[in-house]
This record gives structure tokens, sequence and C-alpha cells, in this order.
């Protein structure tokens, strides 16, 4: 009952966002799943996923399971319900704000997606996840979460560079959603507005581009800064109180990641 989509492309010239879309496109069965190339799934995951949408007509539910699973020997599986113990419905702001960009837990209605233009933006270092998930999220009165059979996530040995370049493209998914949201009259109460992950601003333009979109959304993010991490909060702080790309650079390191742990590091040795 589902159309599956696989986002492991190598040596390919389609972006992720380009075969997920034309897999949308050339979908026909009534529920569209996605999932990565390299996970797995217990045998009776789809089955339980596609039940829950049968029960309860949901546009789109959520399986609030997650296994991370090592390539390093030395570490073991560890299970993830992000929070959700209970079975039932939850405000979309909630559950989006909460898990993030999860779409592998997620199994969509097609009519839905396709009726409302939900696509995947073309953005090559990440993001593009969280916007397709996020928009979908939000576009319903409600979400439905259960914890069902797990999803099974293969954790690649990943390098920091490697991960802080993620972070703009973050930053972009989010403007994208923004913008998108705000066109449609949806409500941005309640909802994440943006998420920096390992990050790294490596020109004048990626800090132009970041401080327009924080400034806009300034007082949404602050009417709910609680529910941002310190990375978060440390990249919101450093980029409105520096006037220029200069004066940000001057003082702080372009890696935040990196200067955040580094005061970290500081104020331990200060209360030892």
């Amino acid at each position: 009952e589902c159309q599956c989509d696989e986002d492991g492309i190598e040596g390919g010239t389609a972006s992720v966002s380009a075969a997920r879309n034309a897999g949308i496109d050339a979908a026909r069965a009534p529920y569209l799943y996605f999932m990565d190339s390299d996970d797995w799934l217990d045998d009776d995951f789809l089955e339980a996923m596609y039940a829950k949408a049968q029960e309860t007509g949901q546009d789109v539910v959520v399986n609030a399971h997650l296994v991370r699973e090592y390539e390093d020997s030395g570490k073991t599986s560890d299970s993830d319900h992000f929070g959700f113990t209970e079975t039932g419905y939850y405000p979309t702001a909630f559950v989006q704000s909460d898990m993030l960009s999860v779409l592998v837990l997620r199994l969509y209605k097609r009519d839905f997606i396709v009726r409302n233009g939900i696509r995947f933006p073309d953005l090559r270092n990440g993001g593009e996840d969280n916007f397709f998930v996020s928009l979908a999220e939000m576009l319903q009165p409600r979400s439905y979460v259960f914890q069902g059979p797990a999803y099974h996530y293969w954790q690649r040995n990943g390098s920091l560079s490697h991960r802080a370049g993620r972070g703009f493209s973050y930053i972009q998914s989010y403007r994208l959603l923004y913008d998108e949201l705000m066109s449609r009259n949806v409500p941005v109460s309640g909802m994440r507005l943006f998420y920096c992950d390992i990050f790294k601003i490596e020109s004048q333009e990626q800090f132009d581009y970041i401080r327009q979109y924080l400034t806009e959304a300034g007082d949404a993010i602050l009417l709910q800064r609680e529910q941002y991490t310190v990375l978060d909060n440390l990249l919101f702080d450093a980029v409105l109180s520096s006037p220029d790309y200069d004066t940000f650079v001057a003082q702080h390191h372009t890696n935040l990641a990196i200067d955040f742990l580094r005061s970290r590091l500081q104020k331990n040795k200060l209360n030892e």
C-alpha cells in the first residue's frame, strides 16, 4: 500500500530532492513512505504505520520509535521515542519541534501531499527533509503519534567538518519553510524556526542571509526561546549582536560549535 523511495544515490547527477520529487510524481499507491538505503525496518513497521493511518484517517502518521545502530563496534544500539511515551493526538507545532525532520518516521497520504503541492527543495547539503516534514506537519490541525515497530538508523562515523557544512542549508530550509507558511497564512506560534547543528559561517553572503532571517523571525523565536538548544541560542545571539561579518569573525570563531565547546571547557576549569 506504500510507495517507497530510497535516497542513497551515489555517483548520480540527480539530487536527493529531485529523486524523491520524481517518486512522488510517479507514485500511484495511496500512501508515500521514504527511507534511507542503508537503514532497515522491523518486519511489521510499514504494516503498523498503514494500520494507524487507516484507523485514524490522518494525512500524516508518526511512529516515534527510532533505533540508532552504530558503525563503531564499541557502541551499542540505543532506542529513542523522542519523549512521546503515550499514543495519541498532539499539537502539530509540538511534534514538529520535538521530532524535527525525522522523515523516516512518517507515513504520508499521497493525495494530501499532491493536493497541497508539498515538494522537497533543492538543498544539496541537507535540510530538505526539514522543509518537507515541517510543512506537511503544520498543514494538519493535529498530529497522531504512536510507538510502533522500530526504524533502524545506521550511524556512520563522520567528521566535524562534514557536519559543519550542513549548518547553512538548515537555515536555508527554515527560511524557505517560514516564507511558505507565511504565504499560506499558517500560524508559526509554538514551532521551532531554526536549527543549527554543527555550524560554520564561511562568507559575508552567508552571514547576511542568516542575520536577515533571524532578524525577521526574531520576535517569534524569542517568545519560545526555551525550546532551542544552547548552540542555537549561541548562534542567534552571536549573529544578531554583530553589526557586520568582520565584527562577528573577530568576536566568534566562524565554527560556532568549536567556540561553544571552548567556552564550556573554560567554565569547567573555573569551577574546578
